[in-house]
């Protein structure tokens, strides 16, 4: 399982919008951690966007079953991450260098999205755009924070890093989840039996 992952992974490059696909029975925070922001880390810098403290408690449910080794080298690798914390939640996993909390409208989402990318094109640009929670912004927000998250990739399309979002696909609708997959150029599903490349 974890070879097709660094296989998807080698594949990716600058420009492209990659969706990470999980269900909550699915141990995802292993795979998560354990292999994808670790196989990151090491290849370029990281910058994670979180939205409501999902990627905390991801992170926190991840070092609870771990110990040891693992759990020196994870410590050392979260000194690394950057974190823009997306409305309410903790984020206790790397260094926090932006708060910011929009509305569910398109436009407030715009204008955060926009501010975001400035910041970030203007400091030392992240190889690696990650976030959590994009699915839970959805459900609260509805229709309009779907809009808000359609409308700032398509006017601000950034070639500068590889963008990773991870999508419960169990907190979405299928509709919902069918407009989010339509802005990824590659998609990856993990299951608890295996990981999928739907879309390469």
């Amino acid at each position: 399982m974890e070879k097709n992952l660094i296989e998807y992974l080698e594949s990716m490059e600058k420009g492209d919008i990659v969706i990470v696909e999980y269900h909550p029975d699915s141990k995802s925070d292993r795979v998560i951690w354990e292999f994808i922001l670790q196989s990151l880390a090491t290849r370029g810098s990281v910058v994670v966007g979180d939205f409501y403290g999902v990627g905390d408690v991801s992170f926190r449910s991840y070092i609870r079953a771990i110990g040891g080794e693992e759990y020196g080298r994870i410590m050392e690798l979260i000194k690394n991450i950057r974190i823009i914390k997306i409305m309410s939640g903790a984020a206790t996993y790397g260094e926090v260098i932006e708060e910011i909390n929009p509305s569910y409208t398109a436009s407030s989402f715009l204008l955060s999205y926009h501010s975001i990318i400035n910041k970030l094109l203007s400091s030392a640009k992240p190889e690696y755009l990650l976030t959590f929670g994009v699915a839970q912004y959805v459900r609260f927000g509805g229709m309009n924070a779907l809009e808000g998250l359609v409308s700032a990739t398509g006017a601000i399309p950034i070639e500068d890093w590889t963008t990773i979002h991870f999508i419960n696909v169990d907190a979405l609708k299928k509709e919902e989840l069918a407009v989010v997959e339509d802005m990824a150029s590659k998609i990856v599903e993990i299951t608890k039996e295996r990981i999928t490349g739907k879309k390469l």
